[in-house]
């Protein structure tokens, strides 16, 4: 199929919501049964995913249909699912629309058949005035092609009545149960009351039990009226990170041209927020904004080691040099002293060389600024007040006192982004900093000779990662890309994962009478593998993986050759 102009692809959705995303309308006379049916029908279409067959209806004329989620979980964003229009019919035609929308948590899909034919379309109507006992009228395709001697069957109708009024905890209405012949197959289908407005989408049913539940139509107009959005975020140099800088976004609304979004961006720092108004210019709309507002004056937070005992305290900022490089503490997680002198960057980068400049350090005593000698420290350990490589910006868009839409994101400096696999690759554990919001993502870093990663690197996000807990109360990842990462790890027998470090861990250890751990990818696995991970922070609950913070790296054979990575789950660490 082709694709249409984008402007004018930007007026149809635009003319398509003015109708949709309108208030409820009030009660009106019923319908005779006949005429909802026959006006109802040619808006239904059988949806052909890939994978699965599912039920589906036209919500505007222009060529927008709505699905459930589920029905079409195999397809991927703006690529193309099967319609079947008037099937069965004598004008059966069977088209293509792209998948342009898609809500997880709603079990909601949005698809767009491009077509200069006006479409049958539905009417979308309330739900607040559904009572137990109201008949309703289902449409749908159960058991998907069973039922037709040719490819495709005819719609089935059915009617239905609301048996229970299923709420949420807050009281609002979160599924209606309905009663009625309503199977697989039906899933997308619409619901419509006895005026013919569709008052649900059937989600799920039970085969033979004539329970079936559906989602409110309150659902369908939030998932329609919220806009998208994209946020453009500058690349920042850490160096640049208190100059301002523009920021750009798109709000594509569904809804009336004259009715024009209010925009907010809202920068969030460990030093607090700040909100900045996007004015609207040639269709985007923009601000310019510092990621982080300039500190007067840093106070780290200390941890001094000695060889009899430490001390904990805030010090001023300071600056020194290690092999000639300008640092300040602000800079750094660890400093170590002695003949070996070497410290780590928040980045995860490791300077070795001579040290200068830190022969004592301004520790903070009410107004006072007394010197602490370091002669004879052997470590120095920063606790950084925040977050400095990492900050969240959040759009909000507003039509009047109502949001309609937020898109929040985490951002990250050039070259601070979480991680990091050079420290790991050289056979350190450098404990991550803080997150300002929890992360999920999964990467790999394979040294050349590897086995398994054959010298590449692999970065998984959220969407791509499979996370369950194992039946040893251990953590196994799966990548869904196709690629066949698996990561696993398992404590010993009669013992508890838990954060710290596993300097020897084992691989096919049936009796599980040391710790485990095992990477497979790219469809190969280790024989003999030399295995050591540290866990950062690690938390299953009800046989869920709640958090997680994992670094690891694989040596297979003890050739020197490792594979590393960095798992986190909904972690408080970068």
């Amino acid at each position: 199929m082709t694709h249409g102009n984008p402007a004018m692809m930007r007026r149809t959705l635009l003319a398509a919501f003015a109708c949709v995303a309108c208030g409820p309308a009030g009660a009106e006379e019923p319908l005779a049964k006949a005429a909802i049916v026959k006006r109802s029908k040619p808006a239904i279409v059988f949806v052909d995913a890939k994978t699965g067959t599912g039920s589906g209806f036209c919500i505007h004329e222009s060529g927008l249909f709505v699905t459930n989620n589920h029905v079409v979980a195999n397809v991927k964003h703006a690529e193309s699912v099967t319609l079947v229009l008037d099937a069965g019919g004598k004008d059966q035609k069977v088209v293509k629309a792209d998948l342009i929308r898609r809500d997880a948590a709603l079990d909601l899909a949005l698809l767009r058949l491009d077509t200069k034919d006006k479409l049958p379309a539905l009417e979308l109507g309330a739900d607040d005035k559904l009572a137990e006992l109201d008949e309703l009228i289902s449409f749908g395709f159960p058991f998907g092609t069973a039922l037709s001697r040719d490819d495709f069957p005819a719609v089935t109708v059915g009617a239905a009545g609301v048996s229970s009024l299923r709420k949420d905890r807050d009281g609002a209405l979160n599924r209606i149960q309905i009663d009625g012949a309503l199977n697989p197959g039906h899933s997308g289908g619409p619901v419509v009351d006895r005026s013919g407005k569709v008052v649900g989408v059937v989600v799920s049913g039970i085969p033979g039990s004539g329970i079936a539940l559906a989602i409110p139509v309150t659902h369908v107009r939030k998932f329609l009226e919220r806009p998208d959005m994209i946020l453009s975020a500058p690349r920042i140099d850490p160096k640049d990170r208190e100059k301002p800088a523009e920021y750009k976004a798109t709000v594509a609304g569904f809804l009336p041209p004259d009715r024009l979004y209010d925009v907010e961006l809202v920068i969030g720092t460990a030093d607090g927020e700040r909100r900045h108004p996007m004015k609207r210019e040639g269709g985007r709309y923009i601000a310019t904004a510092t990621a982080f507002a300039p500190l007067a004056e840093i106070r780290p937070r200390v941890e001094i080691r000695f060889p009899d005992g430490s001390v904990t305290t805030l010090v001023r900022n300071a600056a020194f040099t290690v092999a000639g490089r300008k640092l300040t503490l602000e800079q750094v997680r660890s400093v170590r002293f002695g003949s070996a002198p070497r410290a780590v960057l928040d980045t995860g980068e490791s300077v070795e060389g001579k040290l200068e400049g830190l022969d004592s350090l301004a520790i903070t005593v009410g107004e006072a600024s007394p010197p602490l000698l370091l002669n004879t420290a052997t470590e120095l350990l920063v606790t950084p007040p925040g977050p400095r490589g990492s900050y969240v910006c959040t759009l909000v868009a507003r039509i009047g006192d109502r949001e309609m839409g937020r898109l929040e994101a985490v951002k990250f400096l050039d070259g601070l982004e979480p991680g990091g696999t050079d420290e790991l690759l050289k056979g350190n554990f450098v404990r991550p900093g803080k997150a300002l919001k929890p992360l999920s993502f999964m990467k790999f870093a394979s040294a050349p000779g590897d086995f398994i990663g054959q010298g590449g690197k692999f970065r998984f996000e959220k969407s791509d990662m499979k996370v369950t807990a194992n039946r040893f109360g251990g953590v196994t990842v799966q990548t869904e890309d196709g690629r066949g990462w698996t990561f696993e790890t398992w404590p010993a027998k009669g013992e508890t994962l838990k954060a710290g470090e596993y300097r020897v861990a084992r691989k096919n250890n049936p009796d599980r009478d040391a710790v485990g751990l095992q990477v497979t990818g790219l469809f190969r696995a280790p024989n003999d593998a030399e295995c050591k991970f540290t866990v950062w922070e690690l938390e299953i609950k009800d046989g869920e993986v709640v958090k997680c913070a994992i670094d690891f790296s694989q040596d297979i054979g003890g050739r020197g050759k490792p594979l590393v990575g960095v798992i986190r789950v909904n972690s408080s660490f970068e």
